[in-house]
């Protein structure tokens, strides 16, 4: 049944035509399109994108009071463009608490997939519910590492951010979109076979209270109240006067802001009255994510909540196997019991400082560190440079499902435990040629499209 106020919810829709990496024209735009034939589904308006950031530039200038919700019909990389547009506004204090809603038509739909919007129809479902809840919103400020160049720049985040072989699954696929959600798994498996591994330099505030790793966040989950005893927040924007950052403190309730200090460099945020934790070593999987899953079939870190206030950090130590990768490519990696290896370090922390080591010994024009990699941000490319990364308690408001739960991953057949053996069998051999053979295949695929 439709609530009959869902005749009256005035939403602004954004439907993507283009991939946010290779810019060029994607599947998701026949999904899209289908989604406006249902029957109160249709929004009071809607823009089709037309090139990489026009989501961006768009709500940068949209007249907020005359809709109810923003609703983006894509993946990841869209909704990104729209919370970067909402917070790069004068009126940012109010326009953030615009509801935004996320209708699945791209191929990773992290955050749909973990609030249980598995496919176009249960997103549109869950728009016209109108259920609203918190969602913590990330400052990420990027910084040159010659200092003669323009200063730090600001970018959010709602996801994740990836180093290592996360991001260079993330980006390099882009190529495969038109295997979808497989792009994944078969580039994942070209990227284990020549596995790379980059050196840098990770210092972390680790948040002291924090939930039973076997929590998992729901509807009614207390990390939604926990703001409601201090309305304040601090956040990190970027003053479109002078141009510089600042550090400023947020009145929910007022929507006034009081500038508390300007930031001239992201290595000036590791105070001294802080216990921060230092690791220097090579690093072959890094991410630092918001939400339980990153694709339907990946579910990154188990217990994530969407509004506690800190991040779920993890890295691999260097000598993971290609093994115990491609376990975690197709078994482990589909139930989050990855994270339970000798290998993996989980940690939560409410910020933390990432500098790639050549970035420190090289100075690279822009300060891109050459041979480090790539970040993902959300599923959008950014420069490897030194970054900082801070997490805002339920700064935004996501549309999201009014059920008691989250259907935070998608049911899954359960997985059969065999007693392990010390030796390969004929069917571990066989699973080793074909991915041999999808590797050499995927590569050849690469190639071609370079």
């Amino acid at each position: 049944m439709v609530p009959r106020k869902a005749e009256r919810f005035a939403m602004f829709s954004f439907l993507s035509t283009h991939s946010p990496v290779t810019r060029k024209p994607n599947k998701s735009k026949r999904k899209s399109r289908r989604c406006f034939n249902w029957p109160h589904t249709s929004p009071t308006s809607f823009v089709e994108t037309k090139h990489n950031g026009h989501a961006k530039e768009f709500t940068e200038q949209l007249d907020i009071s005359k809709y109810d919700g923003i609703v983006v019909l894509s993946g990841d990389g869209l909704l990104h463009e729209v919370l970067n547009g909402l917070m790069n506004r004068d009126d940012w204090m109010v326009a953030i608490r615009t509801p935004i809603g996320c209708i699945p038509a791209g191929s990773g739909n992290g955050l749909a997939h973990s609030i249980g919007n598995h496919d176009p129809l249960s997103g549109a479902i869950t728009v016209i519910k109108r259920k609203t809840k918190p969602l913590d919103v990330w400052s990420v400020l990027l910084e040159p590492y010659d200092k003669e160049m323009t200063q730090s720049d600001v970018k959010y985040s709602f996801l994740s951010l990836t180093w290592g072989i996360v991001a260079d699954i993330d980006i390099e696929s882009d190529k495969l979109r038109w295997l979808g959600s497989l792009r994944f798994i078969v580039s994942g498996l070209l990227r284990i076979f020549f596995l790379k591994k980059y050196r840098g330099h990770l210092s972390y505030l680790s948040e002291e209270e924090t939930s039973s790793s076997d929590d998992k966040c729901h509807f009614h989950c207390p990390c939604f109240e926990k703001k409601q005893k201090n309305e304040a927040e601090t956040i990190i924007i970027k003053d479109r006067k002078d141009g510089k950052l600042k550090r400023v403190k947020w009145e929910r309730q007022s929507s006034t802001i009081k500038e508390v200090e300007v930031i001239t460099d992201i290595c000036s945020q590791k105070r001294s009255d802080e216990k921060w934790d230092e690791v220097r070593d090579e690093f072959v999987y890094f991410l630092s994510t918001n939400t339980p899953l990153l694709t339907k079939e990946f579910k990154a870190a188990p217990s994530a909540h969407f509004s506690d206030g800190v991040m779920d950090l993890i890295y691999f130590k260097p000598d993971v196997t290609r093994k115990a990768l491609l376990e975690m490519l197709s078994d482990t990696g589909v139930t989050g019991e990855y994270i339970k290896e000798n290998h993996v370090i989980y940690k939560r922390v409410k910020k933390f400082l990432l500098i790639p080591d050549k970035c420190e010994e090289s100075g690279q024009a822009e300060g891109q560190a050459e041979g480090q990699g790539v970040y993902s941000l959300d599923g959008e490319l950014v420069p490897t440079l030194p970054v900082y990364v801070e997490c805002h308690q339920g700064v935004a408001n996501l549309i999201c499902r009014g059920a008691g739960y989250f259907a935070s991953h998608p049911p899954t057949p359960p997985i059969t435990q065999k007693k392990k053996s010390s030796s390969w069998s004929v069917s571990h051999l066989i699973v080793l040629l074909l991915s041999v053979s999808v590797i050499l295949l995927s590569w050849a695929s690469l190639r071609l499209f370079d």
